[in-house]
């Protein structure tokens, strides 16, 4: 929703303290109201899915920058114990982790300040780093 003028998530904005001025909410701008602050989110996603180039070229093999992210998660845990197969899982096809060209895009729409295109950066390098051994 939109908060004080800012488009971002609700959940994620921290309150202002100072309750001598209002907050103005309002639902995102641009988009068509179903009821209240709720809006039909159906095109956002359909541009969120767009936002990664690599993705629309290459949707069979390339996995995509949500689901690199959640590989990262597990590769970059130092208590997983199956590190070296999940990255070479990754890497059997290099379309599927090295065709990321780090446009950054995901990085940009990602609605949690994740960084897609950092953890697939560093898998990249880990991987090659791993080849090198």
């Amino acid at each position: 929703m939109n908060i004080d003028g800012t488009n971002t998530v609700a959940c994620l904005k921290p309150i202002d303290t100072d309750t001598s001025k209002a907050t103005t909410i309002t639902p995102l701008p641009h988009m068509f109201v179903i009821k209240d602050l709720v809006v039909d989110l159906t095109n956002f996603f359909h541009q969120y899915n767009s936002s990664c180039p690599s993705y629309w070229w290459n949707p069979e093999q390339f996995l995509g920058p949500a689901t690199l992210l959640q590989a990262y998660r597990w590769i970059s845990d130092s208590r997983d114990d199956f590190t070296e197969q999940r990255l070479q899982s990754l890497t059997e096809d290099e379309r599927r982790l090295f065709r990321c060209r780090t446009i950054e895009n995901c990085t940009a729409t990602c609605p949690k300040s994740l960084n897609p295109a950092r953890a697939i950066s560093k898998m990249k390098a880990k991987s090659l780093l791993s080849k090198e051994v």
